[in-house]
């Protein structure tokens, strides 16, 4: 079964009701900003983050091929042994989260630095017995 492309409305939208869309907008960016102060009192933000930053991991490693879940990268983590091929599954996003990681501490110290999100994941993967996104196929 093939599939027709979506090929989206011109930009703007003429049709778009701007004062019912108003109170969304406004309600989503209370929640941010509840949000952000909540980060702001905490001593270690990362703490709240992680699991956020894991499943990104997780999900992006999919991407290049990976079959491994979020559970299976935390009981890793906490001890539990998995077979060799499972565990190079996992290191791969443990490396891609250390490459999120690096490339947020290497926006901090230099915000000027964008560029550098793209290089995070490759310097990680230097570290791995894989090429960058070719773990998959290693294995």
């Amino acid at each position: 079964m093939t599939r027709a492309p979506c090929i989206p409305d011109s930009l703007p939208l003429d049709n778009l009701d701007w004062k019912r869309l108003a109170a969304y907008t406004n309600k989503a960016m209370l929640a941010l900003a509840r949000y952000d102060g909540t980060l702001d009192g905490m001593v270690n933000a990362a703490v709240l983050l992680s699991p956020v930053t894991s499943q990104e991991a997780v999900l992006s490693s999919r991407i290049e091929g990976t079959q491994v879940s979020l559970t299976e990268v935390l009981k890793h983590e906490a001890g539990e042994k998995y077979s060799e091929a499972k565990g190079g599954e996992i290191r791969e996003v443990l490396n891609y989260r250390r490459a999120l990681l690096m490339a947020e501490q290497a926006l901090q110290e230099r915000p000027e630095l964008d560029r550098e999100k793209g290089h995070a994941h490759q310097r990680g993967a230097l570290r791995s017995p894989f090429p960058a996104g070719d773990g998959r196929r290693a294995r």
